[in-house]
């Protein structure tokens, strides 16, 4: 079948690479959602250890050859991943899939500001998305999805994917990242849009100084207590000083 550009198409075919993901798929009587399973070639081997789970595909075709496929097995539900009402998700369920390289970050970013409880995700995205998600404070890739992310995530990646393993081939690696929820999250989840509304602010002027876009907003007194390098940039503050900085944004509006 046609591979459609507008859904970033590239499927996964790599035994190999398919075999190495599946390992890592622990799963017994938890709930499974499998988003962008296209032609199916890692829910063919995830059937094998689920009897019963549910797929996210935004191309009909392909929720219709699944339907095919595995009639007594999934539950296809024909949507964009970022449309689904994550909320509404078992807090044991386990996400897994190849997400298309255009939605992956703001997937990632809907997960967070859902709140939504789950097991784990695994999932295959643009390997310059997941240096972005892991970048150290400080690196030239550290920014606003570092941050957001990790206010809410632990994540690691488990495993690069080349070109190669792709049909058609991208014209970039990739990369496949295990995320968990933080048992302790470094903010609540009402807190994010603030938190998204500064690194918003910070990161548009990554090359200035935070001295002077701070003092734009904060007093030095406030600055003072969070002990921050006012001649660092945006890149330079960890997560917990954003989150800090969100609460004297809100000691200030009281």
């Amino acid at each position: 079948m046609r591979k459609l550009k507008a859904f970033g198409q590239h499927f996964l075919v790599d035994q190999q690479v398919l075999q190495t993901i599946n390992s890592h798929i622990k799963i017994s009587k938890e709930p499974l959602i499998e988003i962008g399973p296209g032609g199916g070639a890692l829910t063919d081997l995830l059937v094998q250890k689920k009897q019963h789970f549910q797929v996210i595909e935004a191309d009909k075709r392909w929720c219709e050859f699944l339907k095919k496929r595995h009639p007594n097995v999934l539950t296809v539900v024909h949507l964009d991943a970022l449309q689904f009402d994550w909320h509404t998700i078992d807090p044991e369920t386990i996400i897994v899939g190849n997400l298309p390289y255009q939605i992956a970050s703001e997937l990632m970013v809907r997960l967070a500001q859902s709140g939504a409880p789950f097991k784990y995700c695994l999932f295959m995205m643009q390997k310059e998305v997941a240096l972005r998600a892991l970048a150290p404070i400080g690196a030239s890739a550290y920014g606003r999805l570092s941050v957001i992310l990790r206010t809410q995530f632990d994540m690691e990646e488990v495993m690069h994917v080349p070109p190669d393993a792709f049909d058609p081939p991208p014209k970039v690696d990739s990369s496949v990242l295990m995320i968990t929820r933080k048992k302790e999250p470094l903010c609540s989840v009402s807190e994010l849009p603030a938190i998204e509304a500064l690194t918003q602010s910070l990161f548009s002027q990554r090359r200035k100084k935070c001295r002077k876009i701070l003092l734009q907003q904060f007093h030095q007194a406030q600055i003072d207590r969070l002990s921050i390098n006012l001649d660092a940039r945006p890149q330079a503050l960890a997560p917990e000083i954003y989150v800090e900085l969100v609460r004297l944004s809100e000691e200030n509006n009281r």
